[in-house]
């Protein structure tokens, strides 16, 4: 017989595949986890897949299955391995243009259609006719096939690996990101400071870097750097370097509240002054609730020392283990169910989100050149 697999979004049936052929790159944004297996006419089956119930109902052995996800998980692993609505844009443009026979790339078509639906929306996609034609597997797992069948562009489905300073940045970073964003962890790892005894500081992860360009790498590299004296003289060094391209340097962006805030002057005197690019760590960045002293008052900044070579002064944030206690509190409570914003970090995120888009959008948007010629 004669089968496809079937995309939905809600009620609206926006792709279908080739006959007999399973799109590998459609089922390769779908996980372990979104795959639903229906195993007998009685269950509760999708209204896209009530023609299930006949075949079930004649075969109490049958396995039949579908994958769903909300779609706003699904445009997040699209953006992740570069198809944000911009690039999709540009690239279904480019296809266009060439008057080719059709885009293979349905990725592209899937952004572009997710944004005239809301994040309430749900994405199935239907693989049991597939499945009855003994065209595909239930059991098969699909994760891993576009690495496999891209490997020239491996920019594109490498791994995330985030550098950071220290164990305390890391900490602060892996949990909020496992809270916020748990369906893109096998997008982004933390490199692990226990298990490979790396020492922290900006220098440390200066040469850190310099190491990871040197022996070539495959995966694609993020180093954060604090938003601080150090940070920035180690990022200027960096810049003298010709890094490869899957290597972006970073620090951690620059807040509103922290152009005006209280420090503790070398004469003692506590004043209000713009520490981005001076003294901002990652605790800055946990919460003005965890930046609030009993008294009311912001956790001040202690200036420790002075760079000759940048003109500035280097600070850190007083009272570190209380702000951490605090921030495990935090975070625990956010475990169980309490609602924060986390808007500090969600922007420090956004921006390592987005580091590679320049790349990504050029290698997606030249596919239908390099396909055709």
């Amino acid at each position: 017989m004669s089968a496809t697999a079937k995309l939905w979004i809600n009620e609206v049936m926006i792709e279908e595949s080739e006959r007999n052929i399973l799109d590998v790159g459609i089922a390769s944004i779908f996980r372990k986890e979104d795959k639903i297996s229906i195993e007998s006419a009685n269950e509760n089956i999708p209204s896209q897949m009530l023609y299930c119930k006949e075949f079930l109902e004649e075969d109490p052995e049958l396995s039949l299955g579908y994958y769903k996800a909300p779609l706003h998980i699904i445009r997040d692993r699209l953006e992740a391995t570069g198809y944000d609505l911009e690039t999709c844009r540009q690239a279904a443009l480019c296809w266009e243009k060439e008057e080719y026979s059709g885009c293979w790339d349905r990725l592209i078509y899937l952004r572009l259609d997710i944004e005239n639906f809301g994040d309430s929306a749900v994405i199935i996609y239907d693989i049991s006719e597939l499945i009855l034609g003994e065209y595909t597997n239930y059991y098969d797992d699909f994760l891993g096939y576009e690495n496999d069948k891209y490997k020239d562009e491996n920019l594109l489905y490498a791994k995330n690996i985030i550098l950071t300073e220290g164990k305390t940045d890391r900490f602060i970073l892996e949990e909020t990101f496992n809270l916020l964003y748990p369906h893109l962890s096998e997008y982004y790892s933390f490199l692990n400071f226990n298990d490979t005894r790396y020492a922290g500081g900006s220098g440390n992860l200066l040469n850190l870097v310099k190491a990871f360009a040197g022996i070539g790498s495959s995966d694609n590299i993020i180093a954060l750097f604090d938003n601080d004296t150090a940070g920035e003289d180690a990022l200027q060094q960096l810049k003298k370097l010709d890094l490869p391209k899957n290597i972006k340097v970073m620090k951690l962006p620059d807040l509103e509240i922290l152009k005006s805030y209280p420090t503790i002057e070398t004469t003692g005197l506590t004043t209000s002054t713009d520490i981005n690019g001076m003294a901002a760590s990652i605790e800055l960045y946990t919460g003005k609730d965890i930046l609030l002293q009993d008294n009311g008052n912001l956790t001040p900044i202690q200036w420790t020392g002075y760079n000759i070579k940048l003109n500035k002064y280097q600070g850190k944030i007083l009272y570190k283990d209380k702000l951490h206690d605090r921030f495990n509190q935090k975070i625990n409570s956010a475990k169980k169910g309490t609602n924060f914003e986390w808007e500090e970090i969600k922007l420090i995120f956004s921006t390592i989100f987005k580091l590679f888009q320049e790349e990504k959008r050029k290698i997606i948007c030249e596919r239908a050149k390099k396909y055709y010629s």
